[in-house]
């Protein structure tokens, strides 16, 4: 049986599947986390950042190094794990960390690791 049909030819940005750039707030700065989406960082040497609570059940944060002139450490308001750890360094280039947002009785808004790549660390 054969397919048949057109080609798609929507552009990509049609279909929702890039996510929002959220701009790195640059050092000392606090990370938007008013929606969901993507902040690339760069450094110019060793750096820090915050982030606050989620603002919604399943908002979904990637942060990924791409620029590496020193490490960055992201301070969360609450715990990024089931360790309780509040701390991600960035320390290379391709460093990732996916987040997604939560809420439960007990901690209320907080961060939820799904996945993190070589380059990142959370203490």
């Amino acid at each position: 049986m054969a397919l048949g049909g057109r080609p798609q030819l929507e552009d990509i940005y049609a279909l929702g599947v890039e996510p929002q750039i959220i701009p790195d707030p640059g050092d000392a700065g606090a990370l938007d986390v008013s929606r969901s989406g993507i902040c690339e960082i760069t450094t110019a040497a060793a750096e820090t950042r915050t982030l606050g609570d989620p603002s919604f059940r399943g908002q979904q944060l990637d942060i990924v190094m791409v620029s590496d002139g020193g490490d960055c450490v992201i301070t969360a308001a609450s715990p990024v794990n089931q360790t309780g750890h509040t701390t991600i360094t960035l320390s290379a280039i391709g460093g990732f960390i996916r987040l997604v947002g939560k809420y439960n009785a007990t901690d209320g808004w907080e961060w939820q690791e799904i996945m993190e790549d070589t380059g990142s660390a959370t203490s």
